[in-house]
């Protein structure tokens, strides 16, 4: 799978960006704590930021949140993922972000890739099962990767003092690994999309 080759890539290429950029700031520029929705699901972000000459790396840890799932025959993968103990709910989130300072607004624009892992169960309902509310387990003895890549834009606008509202939303791929055995081909990628708010800390 060569896209996910390349993925891996860029992946690993943003986190040596991102220690690099921690070994030369010595510490984070930003701490950022955020909502978003992607196709692992709902989490909540905790983030610290590094900047240098308008580039933002972070990294840090999403919570996964459990929600029912709902039946839907287009997403047999999508918003599925179901934390079974307390260790599934957490992952990691890594990125790198550009910020645009435009003249005279104070608001400012951004554009980047973000990157995120989930590692867990999935849980589906099937048409049989709607009127009683149950569902059906997937990989529960050997989890799930759903591994989300996006590209992401957004904005950061002044609250008050160094604290700022951020919205962003993107559109990217995810790659699925270790899917259920008893399907014949335990690889997969399918498109996806994301939607975030959060309120970002500047330290500065």
């Amino acid at each position: 799978m060569k896209f996910l080759r390349s993925l891996s890539i860029l992946w690993l290429s943003i986190f040596t960006f991102t220690t690099t950029a921690q070994a030369q700031l010595k510490k984070p520029s930003q701490i950022e704590v955020a909502y978003d929705f992607t196709g692992i699901g709902s989490g909540v972000h905790a983030l610290l930021v590094h900047e240098a000459n308008g580039f933002q790396f972070f990294y840090g840890l999403r919570y996964h949140i459990n929600h029912r799932p709902v039946f839907d025959e287009a997403k047999i993968f999508f918003n599925t993922m179901y934390a079974k103990n307390f260790v599934q709910h957490f992952g990691p989130v890594l990125g790198a972000s550009y910020t645009f300072k435009i003249e005279n607004w104070q608001a400012k624009p951004f554009v980047g890739y973000y990157t995120q892992l989930g590692v867990m169960m999935r849980r589906v309902v099937l048409p049989s099962e709607l009127s009683s509310g149950t569902w059906v387990t997937f990989e529960e003895d050997s989890p799930l990767y759903r591994w989300e890549n996006q590209i992401v834009g957004g904005l950061y606008t002044p609250l008050f003092g160094n604290v700022m509202l951020k919205l962003y939303s993107g559109l990217g791929l995810a790659g699925l690994y270790n899917i259920d055995p008893k399907l014949p081909n335990r690889k997969a990628t399918e498109f996806g999309f994301e939607l975030g708010i959060g309120i970002s800390h500047s330290f500065k």
